[in-house]
């Protein structure tokens, strides 16, 4: 199986997810900020894993340039948008690129993505229509973080997240405690963010 890790931090997900799919599988794991791309390279190879594309990029919804808006706490560092509320952090330079050009470049289709971006999880998704438009059997399953206060950042409500999946005949499910999957359409199970996962089933016949 292929899992993609879009926002992969130093690789918490990529590492248990190279060992999960085995040498026969593979990780593609998208992380921008230099500093903390090198721990993610570090580990992958005292972790001696060879299943592990690295890719030192932001994921958008274009490939292009933007500004990364350094955060003191690494893992919420953010790319800034037109929209985005300015929090006058530094920020750098950094190529981005759209999950739909990965997908055509690299010649591989997910089984899984993972999306943790702190905010910008709309713009991975647009930039993502092919992928979204596959077929059950061929569409990925996602894993995406729903952290309101990250979107209204972006100038959106992180409901659209879940609306703009169903648009693309998609299931969406809460992650809870010990794994459980509960419908989005209930309250989600936890006070300020979590995840919730999304799969487009087989029809039964």
């Amino acid at each position: 199986m292929t899992f993609w890790d879009i926002g992969a931090h130093i690789g918490e997900y990529s590492m248990l997810a190279a060992r999960k799919v085995g040498p026969s599988g593979a990780v593609h794991a998208f992380e921008p900020l230099p500093n903390i791309f090198e721990l993610l390279s570090r580990n992958a190879t005292s972790n001696s894993l060879c299943n592990i594309s690295l890719n030192q990029c932001a994921v958008s919804d274009r490939t292009s340039l933007a500004e990364l808006s350094i955060h003191p706490e690494a893992p919420m560092s953010y790319l800034k948008q037109d929209a985005t509320i300015d929090e006058m952090l530094p920020a750098i330079s950094v190529e981005t690129i759209s999950l739909d050009e990965y997908f055509n470049i690299s010649g591989c289709t997910p089984d899984l993505i993972k999306v943790d971006v702190e905010g910008a999880e709309r713009l991975v998704l647009a930039g993502a229509a092919e992928l979204l438009s596959l077929p059950p059997g061929r569409a990925p399953d996602w894993i995406i973080e729903y952290a309101p206060q990250n979107c209204t950042r972006f100038g959106y409500a992180a409901e659209a997240l879940i609306g703009m999946l169903h648009d693309y005949q998609y299931q969406t499910y809460w992650i809870g405690g010990e794994g459980v999957l509960e419908p989005t359409q209930s309250p989600p199970p936890w006070e300020s963010s979590g995840n919730f996962a999304a799969v487009k089933h087989r029809p039964v016949l």
